[in-house]
């Protein structure tokens, strides 16, 4: 009787370790592909990356349609890639690498390869940030992050296997999301490079970076009215979110800068443009198309809703807008079918 009971207590025992390893695996990333935290999003190598509460996922394009009167096709999709700590809030990939803005954990550096068909479980380098990575943007061999109040951070990464530290910067703001752009000199030849911030409520930082790069020569801030959240280099400028006071655009090359802007529906919270078309994932408005021959007279915005859920992050490959959004996933659109449409929807004043 003895030997029974204690052999039922063991069977016990192990089937209650057994449940507990359970409850402690990490979740496969594609079921949380609605989630809020649906916030990475990128082209590479004729796919599409997205980051989820848990990771990365990846998407195939389809192949182009024969004809224009056939639907918009869906992605193929979701592949795991990898598991992550934390939420994947920004993407950057460069050949082979994809660098992720992974919250307070900080930024790891993940080996891509679409032909992949199990998920990463190793050679993943991780970099520990003084706060949490929100943005992260690579340009050469030079790696910046933005840290939110610890604003910017910067490494060598020349061996992405081993990144070096250059510089941390305070921003004076909260640092959402950072863009790099080589500068070219008067022969045309590069020049320097200069870092722009997302800067929250303290509008948009720039950052003169030295020749070694390990330094930073020389700051500046053009103001905005609203809390600044994401950027995207455009024609000769830049086109920022200003919180739920619109999309706009500024010239730095002008001195003083000429800012122009349009109003959105909600938070701005992904951009992307096709020549003179900007596409703006203008959050539970859905998006928000802008025709922008002239940068410093844009035209009248145009609202597209989705229906349920806030438009995250959005993309274009070709004819196709790809958007990420809460409680749909991944959303395609077809750019010339939208263009086309414009005329036929109610439009709002450009400020």
């Amino acid at each position: 009787m003895a030997s029974a009971r204690l052999a039922t207590g063991l069977a016990v025992f192990v089937l209650l370790i057994s449940w507990q390893a359970r409850g402690q695996e990490r979740p496969d990333p594609t079921r949380e592909l609605t989630a809020r935290t649906y916030s990475g999003l990128l082209l590479e190598g004729g796919n599409v990356l997205a980051g989820t509460t848990f990771g990365l996922v990846l998407y195939r394009l389809p192949a182009p349609r024969p004809s224009e009167g056939e639907p918009q096709p869906v992605l193929v999709g979701p592949e795991p890639v990898v598991l992550l700590p934390d939420s994947v809030n920004d993407l950057f990939a460069t050949e082979g690498r994809v660098y992720v803005a992974n919250g307070p954990p900080g930024i790891r550096i993940v080996p891509f390869n679409a032909e992949r068909t199990r998920p990463l479980t190793e050679g993943i380098v991780e970099i520990e940030t003084a706060g949490a990575a929100l943005s992260v943007a690579v340009e050469g061999s030079l790696l910046v992050a933005a840290l939110g109040v610890m604003g910017v951070a910067a490494w060598d990464v020349s061996d992405p296997t081993c990144p070096a530290p250059l510089f941390g910067q305070d921003t004076g703001g909260y640092a959402r999301h950072v863009l790099v752009r080589t500068e070219a000199g008067e022969n045309g030849l590069p020049q320097g490079l200069t870092v722009f911030v997302a800067n929250g409520r303290k509008g948009v930082a720039r950052l003169r970076l030295a020749a070694d790069r390990a330094s930073v020569l020389e700051t500046g801030l053009l103001e905005s009215a609203g809390d600044v959240r994401r950027l995207h280099l455009f024609r000769d400028g830049l086109l920022f979110s200003r919180g739920r006071q619109g999309l706009c655009y500024v010239d730095v090359t002008l001195t003083p800068e000429s800012v122009a802007c349009v109003p959105s529906g909600d938070v701005v919270r992904g951009i992307a443009a096709a020549g003179d078309t900007v596409i703006a994932a203008d959050g539970g408005a859905g998006l928000l198309l802008v025709g922008w021959s002239d940068p410093q007279k844009p035209g009248a915005p145009v609202h597209f809703p989705l229906g349920e859920g806030s438009a995250n992050r959005v993309t274009v490959a070709g004819d196709s807008v790809i958007v990420a959004a809460d409680f749909q996933g991944i959303r395609v659109f077809s750019l010339s079918e939208l263009q086309a449409s414009t005329s036929s929807r109610p439009q709002e004043e450009p400020r």
